[in-house]
């Protein structure tokens, strides 16, 4: 099977959010990179190069072109198709993939995603798709079933080359709006906080799969009509939201007397950590990868690298404030940039 465009390494994109009153130290500079100022005496300037950088004011439409449509493609082709956002609490991660909004034009990722993938269908006549959704939460290193309440601390387990979750809820959806019910009922379902940095921050990591199988119709060459269907290709797109890393002083999960925020805190940093240690793995190459080190991870395993196309969104603020998180999050970029995939088999 050959390669899809781009697939040979993740592809990484710094959207950067509009900024407060805070003194912004991070910019796009002439060049296209990005910029970062240290509040150091010596104050610093760091510049990162990656594939694309969106200033505060990009809309949702030229971040969809640039990374959902070509994963959009690779699915349709019949390869897994992966698009994550990474980044520090509040740094805009749900606003660029899960956003509904009032307006079409403050439309997420997702919402784009699904109409496109539904006029493409309308449009191919000579396929018949079936397309399937899920939609799991990662909280406190356990998987929950966001499309079917109760359906909590589920598994993953090895089927085939690839894992899957057992028994998460896979529905099909006949058209856009059947799979953006599913998707708006699902997101009330995530756990969702208020911190110091964030007044409606994500405390688990969000994963929405949805698999979509395309056949080809055969004519009956006599009649001309529809007379047999024969197996084609198939895959599946992954969108994640990753709940933001944080510092607990800043964030106040130290202050929590009930703790609950702060063992969010402390799973939320370890399983990001084991996404970064995967990250490095897979960038110089290792003969281990550490997949099951945490559960994000190893339901991600068949979703990066391999045969499957990935773009990475890291998300960052502009403030000055946020200096450290900024570089934590545009050196995970880095790594990510350095991210290549196997040979196909």
């Amino acid at each position: 099977m050959p390669k899809p465009a781009g697939a040979e390494r993740v592809h990484v994109y710094c959207r950067i959010r509009p900024n407060g009153r805070d003194a912004s130290a991070t910019h796009v500079t002439s060049g296209g990179s990005v910029a970062v100022t240290g509040t150091d005496q010596r104050a610093t300037t760091r510049n990162f190069e990656f594939d694309g950088v969106y200033c505060p004011d990009a809309g949702q439409q030229a971040v969809y072109d640039e990374v959902g449509a070509p994963i959009l493609d690779a699915v349709l082709q019949g390869y897994n198709g992966t698009v994550l956002a990474y980044g520090q609490t509040g740094a805009g991660k749900t606003h660029t993939l899960l956003n509904v909004g009032d307006e079409s034009a403050d439309a997420g990722l997702v919402p784009r995603l699904v109409a496109a993938l539904f006029v493409q269908i309308k449009c191919d006549a000579r396929h018949v798709y079936t397309v399937k959704a899920s939609f799991a939460q990662i909280y406190n290193e356990q998987i929950d079933d966001l499309l079917k309440a109760g359906n909590g601390n589920l598994r993953v387990k090895p089927h085939g080359k690839a894992n899957v979750v057992e028994g998460l809820t896979a529905i099909e959806c006949k058209s856009a709006s059947d799979l953006l019910n599913l998707f708006d009922s699902g997101r009330r379902a995530i756990v969702y906080a208020e911190t110091k940095m964030n007044k409606h921050s994500s405390r688990a990591h969000a994963m929405l799969q949805i698999n979509v199988s395309k056949r080809v119709r055969v004519l009956d060459g006599a009649s001309g009509t529809m007379s047999r269907i024969v197996s084609c290709a198939s895959g599946k797109l992954t969108v994640v939201d990753l709940a933001g890393s944080e510092r607990v002083k800043r964030s106040g999960a130290d202050e929590d007397t009930s703790g609950k925020r702060m063992r969010e805190a402390i799973n939320i940093n370890s399983s990001l950590l084991g996404l970064s240690n995967v990250m490095k793995a897979l960038s110089t190459q290792a003969t281990y990868v550490p997949y099951r080190d945490s559960k994000l991870t190893h339901m991600l395993s068949d979703a990066l690298g391999g045969n499957c196309k990935t773009s990475l969104v890291v998300c960052v603020s502009p403030g000055a404030a946020d200096v450290s998180e900024t570089v934590g999050t545009l050196e995970f970029g880095a790594r990510a940039m350095k991210v290549r995939a196997p040979d196909f088999a």
